[in-house]
This record gives C-alpha cells, sequence and structure tokens, in this order.
C-alpha cells in the first residue's frame, strides 16, 4: 500500500505500431479535396437552380402571415403574402403587380396592384389575401405563389394542412 494510492499491477498494453504518415498523406489529401467539392456542390446547387426564380433578385420582398395554412384549426381562413416592392431601376417609375397560381383551389385578392411614381430605391408595402375556394376541395400540399411585377418575377410556395 503506498501513502498516496493503492499499486495495483495492471497488464500493460503491448506497444501499438505508429502510423506511417507519409504513405497516408495521399489517400488523406483526397478523401479532404472530395470533401471541399461536395461542399461547394451542396452550396451552388440551389443557387444556380433558384436564380431564375427570384433568389437573387431584389425587387420583392416576401413574407407571410399564417403560412403553413393550417385549415383543421377553428377560425383560420386565410395567409397573408406581405410584399414589399423596390424599384431597382434609376427613373421614376410605376409598379405593377400581378399575383397568380397554377392551382384553382386558391383565390388571391390584392386590393392594390398599381404603385404609381415610385422613386429609384423607394419601396411601397402591400398584402394580399389568400383563401381556398369554397366550391372546391382543397388537399394538403405545397401551393406555388407567382409573384410578377413590372420589375421581374418572384415565386413563393404556400404550405396547406387541410383534413
Amino acid at each position: 500500500m503506498s501513502l498516496y494510492r493503492p499499486r495495483f499491477s495492471l497488464p500493460s498494453l503491448p506497444d501499438l505500431p505508429k502510423p506511417d504518415l507519409e504513405t497516408m498523406k495521399r489517400p488523406l489529401l483526397a478523401i479532404i479535396g472530395l470533401l471541399v467539392i461536395l461542399a461547394i456542390a451542396y452550396v451552388a446547387i440551389p443557387m444556380i437552380s433558384n436564380a431564375g426564380t427570384g433568389l437573387f433578385s431584389n425587387h420583392t420582398g416576401v413574407g407571410w402571415i399564417n403560412n403553413p395554412l393550417d385549415l383543421t384549426r377553428d377560425g383560420v381562413y386565410e395567409a397573408d403574402l406581405l410584399l414589399t416592392l423596390t424599384n431597382t431601376t434609376d427613373t421614376l417609375t410605376t409598379i405593377t403587380l400581378d399575383v397568380t397560381s397554377d392551382s384553382s383551389e386558391l383565390i388571391i385578392f390584392c386590393p392594390y396592384k398599381t404603385f404609381p411614381n415610385v422613386a429609384p430605391g423607394n419601396s411601397r408595402k402591400t398584402t394580399c389575401l389568400i383563401r381556398r375556394d369554397p366550391k372546391l376541395a382543397i388537399f394538403s400540399g405545397s401551393y406555388t405563389i407567382n409573384v410578377e411585377t413590372s420589375l421581374g418575377k418572384t415565386n413563393t410556395v404556400l404550405q396547406v394542412i387541410a383534413n
């Protein structure tokens, strides 16, 4: 017995061989290079595929209230599409707005469709109401909303939860 702790005679591990780093360097660099290429592709592919759909456009800001639209709850009947339209040109312009959907199950109402005399760099805000058509059955899923202005196009998605 030692003064500080009991002494146990534990079996010793055999000496493990030391790895040869020079022979592992080439495969390790190849694996790291492959991981870097995959990471770049993971980031770049969504940007390239969404380039024409408004990912890089700053003329239309999109926000939502009640998205996803949960029709199973009481009192929830519509979603609000909040739009910020910015004049990105260098001249005074009139911005026109057209919001549509490929689905006939949705009714889209935008009270203001024309915004005259918008100065360069200035914005106009508007809200569009999106409801289900009571005459048609609506199914749970994603519905694409197309926002087209005189400055360009943007797409957004409305999620619907139905019975």
